[in-house]
């Protein structure tokens, strides 16, 4: 709790305590695993929201690694990241989730991605697609218009 909760540094914690770096890092890492795996941590979502960061260039080449993140739009919470800009890892999130939870989710955000239109029509086939706004109002203008 004093590394999570209070921010204090792990190597603060091990001093207090007398115990080596490792040991107060295994705790934690066993803690956050179970804070992050309870089903109770997201809580009801109406609004779910797919949309996909490069999240690292890699290599001599600098291959590119897109991660897509999960996000109850309306409270504006980052839900999970997962690897990838495909369906795969999505689809396996939401598999993960409770039915009764995914039953919720009324509305279903996307940028115009068909990889994620088809994570949506597989997994919440009733929840009503919204074009995310930015990806509606700026795509014509990116290619020189319609």
């Amino acid at each position: 709790m004093q590394v999570g909760r209070h921010g204090r540094a792990v190597s603060d914690v091990a001093a207090d305590l007398g115990w080596g770096w490792h040991a107060v890092m295994d705790a934690v890492g066993a803690i956050g695993e179970q804070l992050v795996d309870h089903p109770d941590r997201i809580g009801a979502v109406t609004a779910l929201g797919l949309d996909e960061t490069l999240f690292a260039l890699v290599g001599r080449f600098r291959r590119q690694l897109w991660s897509t993140q999960i996000v109850d739009v309306r409270r504006g919470q980052l839900l999970d990241v997962v690897p990838g800009r495909d369906s795969v890892e999505p689809c396996r999130w939401l598999a993960g989730r409770d039915p009764a939870w995914l039953a919720g989710i009324e509305w279903a955000t996307l940028d115009l991605s068909a990889a994620y239109r088809s994570v949506y029509d597989t997994m919440l086939p009733d929840a009503v697609q919204v074009a995310d706004p930015f990806h509606g109002s700026t795509r014509p203008t990116l290619g020189g218009g319609l």
